[in-house]
């Protein structure tokens, strides 16, 4: 069965109403990721965020990192971080 099958897309995307803008590349290990952090009860937030962030801070070179859940958030903590 492939994505669209799995998600419902498949009739849309058969007739051409659906744009395929950027479709995800995953494979095994972003699923168990992504596993991990919902059998641990923390989706949103916890251990795996936590190590995400502190990894991601040590592969950019800076002190923090702040994990946020979409394009607008990241925007936003990016506004308030340019000095006055």
């Amino acid at each position: 069965m492939d994505n669209w099958e799995i998600t419902g897309a498949s009739e849309v995307f058969d007739k051409g109403r659906f744009i395929p803008i950027a479709r995800p590349w995953m494979g095994e290990e972003e699923a168990e990721a992504a596993r991990r952090a919902i059998l641990s009860g923390w989706v949103t937030q916890g251990p795996e965020v936590a190590a995400f962030e502190d990894e991601f801070a040590a592969f950019v070179g800076a002190k923090y990192a702040c994990a946020v859940s979409s394009g607008t958030s990241a925007l936003h903590l990016a506004l308030l971080a340019i000095p006055s």
